[in-house]
């Protein structure tokens, strides 16, 4: 039903608009300018991939001679690996951060497709570089959190396993948990 002007709007009044999912387009120039409203519906109805419409708009780009922003290399590199092939989106993202080693989001993007490749020690080292580059972003230290990366051994030249550094780091752990003494102002 149409939403009356001035209505409060709940959560679970909203419905997207249904309708048929036009054909698609024969030739790839029609489908680049078809408005967004038929590339959602023909993405729902899966007869076209994200992943080949962000290809399409790259081809487009380097067609006319355009660059590819780094970031929007990366995230493209992101959804590779996630649709297809991790090694073909690690690539892309590595292209990426050689263009442009600035920005946080291209660590972020290089950093979840180390962890969809398995290798937590690459995508730590990733963010660390990230964190170099931007100490507060969201993403970076979210991802860093949810991967609970291990604090440095309080003796550098003795083994993790060492007795001494195991004591040490819970006693320095206790004391980082402890919270310090109220001070009352007079």
């Amino acid at each position: 039903p149409p939403q009356q002007a001035g209505a409060e709007i709940r959560r679970g009044d909203v419905h997207p608009i249904e309708w048929a999912a036009p054909e698609k387009p024969r030739s790839d120039e029609e489908l680049a300018f078809l408005p967004v409203t038929e590339l959602s519906a023909l993405i729902r109805a899966r007869k076209v991939s994200s992943v080949e419409l962000t290809k399409l708009y790259l081809e487009r780009l380097k067609r006319y001679e355009r660059p590819v922003p780094p970031a929007v290399l990366a995230y493209f590199g992101l959804a590779v690996g996630h649709s297809r092939n991790v090694r073909e989106g690690l690539k892309l993202c590595l292209e990426a951060l050689s263009q442009d080693r600035r920005n946080p989001n291209i660590y972020l993007c290089l950093a979840r497709l180390y962890i969809l490749a398995k290798s937590k020690k690459n995508a730590v080292d990733v963010l660390s570089q990230g964190l170099r580059v931007s100490r507060k972003h969201r993403g970076l230290n979210a991802l860093r959190d949810g991967l609970g990366v291990r604090q440095k051994v309080p003796i550098p030249f003795l083994p993790r396993q060492n007795a001494v550094n195991v004591r040490l780091g819970r006693a320095f752990r206790k004391i980082k948990k402890k919270p310090g003494p109220s001070v009352a102002l007079a």
